[in-house]
C-alpha cells in the first residue's frame, strides 16, 4: 500500500462498532522542536512545556485550547526565516498556510502547504530579479490574560522611555510640544504635577515631574519607575516592563503612541513608522509590542546624531509597519503625515535552512483554521487532519492504523 486513505468497512467483525482503516506513510507528524517558542495567553513558552488542556494564541489573537500533544522523536529540523528577520524552526512535513504570488494573481486566499513544498517554490522569477513567493498571514491583536494593574499610564511610560530621564533626583521630560506635554501632565499619578508653563515650553525648557505637596520623598512617578526596576536605567538600559508587554490591546496601543511620539516619526511615504534608540533592551521590547498588535518590525544599526561622552554613537533604527485597522500614532504632527496603508502588509518566507536533528512534537489545536502563533509572532499550522479525526472519535469507535514500512 502507498499513499493515504480512509475506508469505512460495511461488515461487522468488531461487534457492532464502526471501524476505520487508516493508511499512511510513517512519521507524518507536523512538528516543531521542543525548544521552539509558542505564544500563550501569558507570553511565550517552550513547545516542550505545553500539555493537552493548555491554551495557545490562534491567528485571530485570541486564546485557543490544545486538544492533543504528540511526541515525534528526533527529526531533521529547518530554520524558517522571514523577510523581516523573524525566525522559527520546524520539520520538513510541518504545515503552513501561505499565499503565493500566483494565488494573489488568481484571487485565491492561499492554501496549506508542507515546508518541503515551500522549499521547492521559495522564490519565483519575476522581472529582473527573483521574488519571494510565500506570504504568511499576520496574527490579530493578541488578547493576553489580564495581569496586575499598571503603575503608570502606558502613554506616560512610553514618553519617558523615549524622551525622559530620571537617574538624578527628578524625572525630566525632554520635549516641549504642547499637545504632548498637556496629555502627559493629565495622566501622571494624582500625587504628581508637571513644573512648566507656556513661557517655559516656548523657551525650550524641559519639564520636571514633582509632588503636588512638597515632601522629602521622590515623586510618585519616580517611585513607580523604581518598582519596575527602571530607577537606575540610563539611555542604554531602558526597557519595557513585562507587565506592559502583556497588557490589554488598548494599553499596548497607548504605550506604542507614547513611544512613537517621543523617538519615532512617520516615514516619507506616510505608511510606516521609523524609531531610533540606543537601547537593545528597548528594541526587543518594541519588537514584541509591535508583533503583539499585529504589526511587523525590522531593525538595522545606523550612525545617528546621538552623542555620548563626546562621541557620535550608533543607534538601532527600526521600521514598524501595521495593518490598516491600526493607527500607530496619536499626535497632531504624526497624524498629519500618517496614511492608512492601501495594501496588505505581511511576511514573506525568505529562506529555509537545515539546522540538524532535534526532539520534536506536534500540537492539535481547537480552531477552524488550525493556526497558532510561534516564535517572533509567526503564524503557523497545527498538526494533520489525521490526528484531529483520531481525537474526535468516540470510545465506541475502533481504529486500526497501518503504515507503510
Amino acid at each position: 500500500m502507498s499513499g493515504s486513505f480512509i475506508s469505512d468497512l460495511s461488515h461487522d467483525p468488531f461487534g457492532g462498532r464502526i471501524v476505520y482503516l487508516i493508511f499512511g506513510k510513517p512519521k507524518l507528524g507536523k512538528a516543531q522542536p521542543l525548544d521552539a517558542q509558542v505564544l500563550t495567553p501569558t507570553g511565550f513558552r517552550r513547545m516542550g512545556e505545553l500539555r493537552e488542556g493548555d491554551q495557545v494564541i490562534g491567528a485571530s489573537g485570541r486564546p485557543i485550547n490544545i486538544l492533543g500533544v504528540y511526541p515525534q522523536g528526533k527529526r531533521p529540523v529547518y530554520q524558517v526565516t522571514m523577510g523581516d528577520g523573524g525566525r522559527t524552526e520546524c520539520c520538513d512535513e510541518h504545515l503552513w498556510f501561505t499565499t503565493t504570488r500566483q494565488d494573489k494573481l488568481s484571487g485565491r486566499e492561499g492554501s496549506v502547504k508542507s515546508l518541503e513544498s515551500i522549499r521547492q517554490s521559495l522564490v519565483i522569477e519575476s522581472g529582473r530579479y527573483p521574488k519571494h513567493n510565500h506570504h504568511l498571514p499576520l496574527v490579530g491583536p493578541v488578547e493576553f490574560a489580564q495581569g496586575d494593574s499598571l503603575l503608570l499610564h502606558p502613554y506616560v511610560l512610553g514618553l519617558l522611555l523615549g524622551d525622559g530621564s530620571w537617574r538624578g533626583g527628578n524625572v525630566i521630560l525632554h520635549n516641549n510640544e504642547v499637545d504632548l506635554i498637556d496629555r502627559f501632565a493629565s495622566l501622571l499619578p494624582s500625587e504628581d504635577t508637571l513644573t512648566s508653563n507656556q513661557d517655559a515650553r516656548s523657551a525650550g525648557i524641559d519639564s520636571r515631574v514633582k509632588r503636588r505637596v512638597r515632601t522629602d520623598e521622590a515623586s510618585e512617578t519616580k517611585q513607580r519607575l523604581a518598582r519596575y526596576g527602571l530607577a537606575e536605567a540610563d539611555c542604554f538600559g531602558k526597557f519595557i516592563p513585562e507587565a506592559y508587554l502583556l497588557g490589554t490591546v488598548e494599553e499596548r496601543l497607548a504605550l506604542l503612541h507614547g513611544l512613537v511620539y517621543s523617538d519615532g516619526w512617520v516615514n516619507d511615504g506616510g505608511r510606516s513608522i521609523e524609531y531610533t534608540t540606543v537601547s537593545e533592551h528597548l528594541v526587543k521590547g518594541l519588537a514584541f509590542l509591535v508583533g503583539s498588535l499585529g504589526g511587523t518590525s525590522r531593525t538595522v544599526m545606523k550612525k545617528s546624531n546621538f552623542m555620548y561622552l563626546g562621541e557620535r554613537r550608533e543607534a538601532f533604527r527600526m521600521t514598524l509597519s501595521f495593518p490598516a485597522s491600526l493607527v500607530p500614532c496619536s499626535s497632531k504632527k504624526h497624524l498629519a503625515k500618517w496614511k492608512t496603508p492601501t495594501y496588505q502588509i505581511g511576511r514573506y518566507i525568505e529562506s529555509v535552512d537545515l539546522v540538524g536533528e532535534k526532539e520534536c512534537q506536534c500540537l492539535l489545536v481547537d480552531s477552524e483554521d488550525h493556526l497558532y502563533v510561534t516564535d517572533d509572532f509567526i503564524v503557523t499550522h497545527n498538526t494533520s487532519l489525521l490526528l484531529r479525526m483520531l481525537k474526535e472519535h468516540t470510545e465506541q469507535t475502533a481504529l486500526l492504523i497501518s503504515a507503510d514500512k
